[in-house]
């Protein structure tokens, strides 16, 4: 049940996928070695949120 009587399940299902998928690109990028060395502790933080 959604507390929210302004927005719908659907839009709360789109978003927690949007989440996913924004946390799966930074541990892609991490586990890849693609970010500096320097921002490492700036990203995971980012994607702990």
């Amino acid at each position: 049940m959604v507390r929210d009587s302004l927005k719908d399940t659907k839009y709360f299902n789109e978003y927690v996928a949007e989440e996913k998928n924004r946390i799966n690109k930074f541990e892609l990028k991490l586990s890849s070695n693609e970010v500096r060395e320097d921002r490492v502790v700036n990203v995971k933080k980012k994607y702990m949120i």
